[in-house]
């Protein structure tokens, strides 16, 4: 008898516990449900930003291709105006201009960078120098130091 009991509460169960796992169940199905929901709404909101992101380095890649396409052109043009006839791209008269064009360009952009670091550095050096000149008028009635530093630093530029 204590079997039968045992057997029936445990794979019998009372209509109660049905009811109360069912009401379980269903409250976790909505709970998980709505915590999709508001995950959703999250990446709706961020949808928007993310194309517009999207759309923006589409643009810039494009624009960077068109430049790249229009700087080609240019120099092809360039190497059929250096040879002094049209010239398939092809050609290895035509490769080898080409080439050297493309090093004198490189060139120049390192020197046009070059350049502008050491007007940066002057313009820092003309700064700090305008800024230790205010200095050095308070410390030179104390004392000629300043005024050799001076030199040095004129000896140095």
């Amino acid at each position: 008898l204590q079997d039968l009991v045992y057997i029936e509460n445990k794979f019998y169960p009372t209509l109660q516990q049905l009811f109360d796992e069912d009401r379980a169940k269903q409250g976790a199905e909505v709970e998980a449900r709505r915590l999709r929901e508001g995950e959703i709404e999250r990446n709706m909101e961020k949808l928007a930003g993310a194309r517009i992101a999207m759309l923006e380095r589409e643009a810039e890649r494009t624009a960077k291709a068109d430049e790249e396409r229009l700087q080609r052109e240019q120099m092809i043009l360039e190497v059929r105006e250096n040879i002094g006839y049209n010239v398939e791209p092809s050609d290895p008269k035509f490769k080898e201009v080409m080439e050297m064009k493309e090093e004198e360009r490189k060139k120049a952009q390192k020197e046009a960078r070059k350049k502008a670091k050491q007007e940066r550095m002057l313009a820092k050096l003309m700064a700090v120098g305008a800024a230790g000149t205010d200095e050095g008028k308070a410390t030179a009635e104390s004392g000629s130091t300043t005024e050799k530093s001076g030199d040095t630093q004129k000896a140095d530029s």
